[in-house]
Parts: structure tokens; sequence; C-alpha cells
């Protein structure tokens, strides 16, 4: 379920937080659909742009096995993304996971 979220608001989103609840089990073979619906936008006390959405997975029997919801902080329209502050060859990266 994080993943339809975080593919939904790319990579200048950023995932506040999500709260799944997993209601029946899904047993191999199943088929799911995950959906997302935004419910609810607004902005918070430090000016960042959120979005509320409502996620959930639904079998081939069209029972929801889970649900959830997601808030998401996601850049202004026409704002600049910051790609030359995020990735500018004088940043230095720290030391990652791989070096």
């Amino acid at each position: 379920m994080t993943q339809i979220v975080t593919d939904w608001m790319g990579d200048h989103g950023d995932l506040r937080s999500i709260d799944v609840r997993l209601r029946r089990p899904n047993l191999v073979g199943d088929t799911n659909h995950v959906t997302g619906e935004v419910v609810g936008t607004y902005v918070d006390d430090a000016g960042g742009h959120l979005a509320e959405i409502k996620i959930e997975v639904v079998n081939q029997n069209e029972v929801a096995t889970a649900t959830g919801t997601a808030v998401v902080r996601l850049p202004r329209r026409g704002d600049p993304l910051g790609d030359d502050i995020l990735f500018s060859p004088e940043a230095d990266p720290g030391h990652g996971l791989y070096g």
C-alpha cells in the first residue's frame, strides 16, 4: 500500500504518515486491486501543502482486505523543485549504505 502512495506522490513528495489495517488475509491466488483517493488537502503550520489519501486493497470478490490513510506533503504548483540543492555536485552526500 505504501508503494501506490509513493508512486503517486513522485520523487518530490514526502510521505508524512501512513496507517494501514489488515482486515482479512490476502491468500495465494487472490487477485488484489489497490486504489487510492485524495479525500482532503490543507496547509500545515509550517506552510507545507498536504494531501490526505484514503487507500484500499480489494480482492476478486470485491471484499476490502486492507484499508488505510496516508498524509503526503507535495511541492506547491509553480515552486522550483530544488534539484539544484538536493542533487548538487557540491553537496556532500555523507556516508550511506554503500559508501
